[in-house]
């Protein structure tokens, strides 16, 4: 890795209560007296944030419909409730402002209607697909645009509670199940500079308990060209960051540009401080998914995020909780 690819993330947590799809309190931190915050950005950084928060947390809605959909022949996509969409979209704005990107990211009509289509047939269906097949009984032109929807979206699925667009959000960000860690790929979707434009649709089948809910979030935009672009695109990113939004079985990310990393010539290393309780960790080598600790470099530039090919992903052991005011 060059001088350029050094990626030095300085981040305080800070305490935070937790989210919610449809209502959510305010954003609450546990500051350490030291001014941290002041040394990696901004020194009115957490004020924003606190700004940033009561501007985009969920707010409550009456209805997930504002029209139904239909599973059976004739399928008919219907539409979710536009301020439950907006939620989503809310939720999108503050974790891209928080990784110092840009918030502008608006709804689109079109794309509305492609996710819709895709969280139905998924409904439908009874799992997630990227890939799906069109069953014999649903009409083309509905197949085409669930089709279209699914191989350009994120997509998340939950069971026993109604999970919306904001959890969908929140799931990406988290991304660091054993199939996924390896390349966060989710995570960079939703934290692609060159996201303009995106659609949101939803889906549930079954009651209560059962009730088992979908979201696809079309994510392959590129619309927004004049974005900021920082030179690693980090999650956590520095600072001061909601707790809330990152826990220990999470993986710590830095998305690289192709230029600034040469795997040919370099094998790269992490070292991470908890400064506050003075331990350490110092990654080497690629480490098995399932296992707590994790370590791998990812080349993911046949992807096109934004022009960020490589990411360097990072999951310490023996955390039991990220705490109030710890530096690392």
């Amino acid at each position: 890795m060059n001088r350029h690819a050094r990626v030095a993330i300085a981040v305080a947590l800070a305490s935070a209560l937790p989210f919610s799809c449809l209502t959510a309190p305010p954003l609450f931190f546990d500051m350490p007296g030291t001014g941290y915050a002041a040394t990696v950005r901004e020194p009115d950084w957490v004020s924003r944030i606190r700004v940033k928060w009561e501007e985009c947390k969920p707010r409550s809605v009456t209805s997930v419909y504002a029209e139904k959909p239909s599973l059976t022949k004739p399928c008919r996509a219907g539409a979710a409730f536009p301020a439950y969409m907006k939620n989503g979209l809310l939720m999108l704005r503050f974790v891209r402002f928080l990784a110092g990107l840009s918030g502008e990211v608006i709804l689109d009509n079109d794309l509305n209607d492609f996710a819709q289509h895709g969280a139905v047939f998924m409904a439908g269906l009874g799992r997630l697909t990227h890939v799906p097949t069109k069953p014999k009984d649903m009409e083309q032109p509905f197949f085409d645009k669930a089709d279209k929807s699914l191989r350009s979206a994120d997509i998340f699925s939950m069971i026993g509670v109604r999970g919306g667009p904001t959890d969908a959000v929140i799931s990406f960000l988290d991304d660091s199940d054993e199939t996924n860690i390896s390349r966060v790929a989710h995570r960079f979707w939703v934290l692609n500079p060159c996201l303009g434009k995106t659609g949101f649709g939803y889906a549930e089948v079954g009651v209560g308990a059962k009730t088992r809910s979908y979201v696809a979030i079309q994510v392959f935009d590129a619309s927004n060209t004049a974005g900021p672009k920082p030179e690693q695109i980090l999650w956590p990113s520095e600072g001061y960051f909601p707790s809330s939004l990152f826990s220990p079985r999470q993986a710590w990310s830095a998305h690289l540009r192709p230029e600034d990393l040469d795997l040919s010539k370099t094998a790269p290393r992490v070292r991470l401080v908890n400064s506050t309780r003075c331990r350490e960790w110092l990654f080497r080598a690629r480490t098995d998914a399932v296992k707590e600790r994790f370590f791998a470099v990812a080349n993911a530039s046949a992807c096109n995020y934004g022009g960020y090919s490589y990411v360097i992903i990072f999951r310490p052991d023996g955390v039991a909780v990220y705490g109030p005011g710890e530096k690392y």
